[in-house]
This record gives structure tokens, C-alpha cells and sequence, in this order.
């Protein structure tokens, strides 16, 4: 029997989170939805095996940064990887993000190959920490953030004048 990986997708608008959590069914993921932060944290702390969190930069009372920030300081959830969502995708706002501990940031309106990288990303992130946990590889890290990626997104770059 093969195990459930739940993933929580966290975004204000309605649709946008509803679109995200149809493709990461379709992916293969169990899929919980919320609009606002408060509701997202006590959805992981109910949750701690959860597989990832894809949560919006601008979730209301807890967005994707300051949602790495708590996930990183907490010792039961710090292994969980946060994709965050944003409608900014410009090299400073991404390096921004990254610094803080996200695992990965892509678009708001994520093109297929966009999803799959961050997927990708967070099976990476949850293979390392299985390892780090079973303690059966020498060079297994300790359970703590991911290391972050950045993923190309199909937004083309801010042309200033």
C-alpha cells in the first residue's frame, strides 16, 4: 500500500487555488485547499507528514515568505517544502523569496513545465529528508529546509523604459 502525499494549496482567489489543486491532482498528489494563513497553519500542524505546501507570496495573515520563516523555525514542520506562488517573478523578488528559505517560486499562472520543475523540486527536497531521516546514507542531511531552486517561469521579463 502505497502512501498518501498530501499536498496544501493556500491562495485568496478561488480560482487560481482551484486551478493549482486540479493539476497537482492530476499529478497524484491528495490535494487540501485554504484562503488565508491562519487556516493553512493549523492545516499543518494538523498535518505535520505533509508533502508540500504551494502557497501564494501574498497569502493573507501568513504569505509564502513569512510562511518559510515559521515552517523553518519549527522543528516538526521544518522539512515540508514551500513552492511559493506570485504573480512577481522578477530575479530580485525570486532571489528575495529563496533567501528566506522557499524551496521554489513559480508564476501564478503556471504553465505545465513551471508545476512539473516544482514538483521536482519537492520530490527532491522529500527524497533528501527520507534519507536524512532513515539515517541509511552517510552523506544523508540533516532533516531541515531544502535547498531552494529557482524555476524558470514563461513570464517574460519587466522591459523599463
Amino acid at each position: 500500500m502505497s502512501r498518501v502525499r498530501l499536498a496544501v494549496v493556500a491562495d485568496p482567489d478561488p480560482a487560481a487555488r482551484r486551478a493549482l489543486a486540479e493539476a497537482l491532482d492530476r499529478s497524484g498528489l491528495a490535494v487540501v485547499e485554504c484562503g488565508e494563513g491562519a487556516r493553512l497553519w493549523s492545516l499543518l500542524a494538523e498535518n505535520r507528514s505533509t508533502y508540500a505546501v504551494f502557497a501564494c507570496a501574498s497569502l493573507p495573515g501568513l504569505g509564502g515568505a513569512e510562511l518559510a520563516r515559521r515552517l523553518a523555525a519549527t522543528r516538526e514542520l521544518r522539512r515540508i517544502p514551500v513552492v511559493v506562488t506570485s504573480a512577481k517573478t522578477d530575479p530580485a523578488t525570486v532571489g528575495r523569496l529563496l533567501a528566506v528559505g522557499v524551496t521554489a517560486v513559480m508564476g501564478k499562472a503556471a504553465d505545465p513545465t513551471e508545476l512539473e520543475a516544482a514538483l521536482a523540486a519537492t520530490g527532491r527536497a522529500a527524497e533528501r529528508l527520507a534519507l536524512a531521516s532513515n539515517g541509511s546514507s552517510s552523506s544523508a542531511m540533516p532533516a531541515r529546509r531544502p535547498r531552494p531552486i529557482a524555476i524558470p517561469t514563461s513570464t517574460p521579463p519587466e522591459v523599463t523604459p
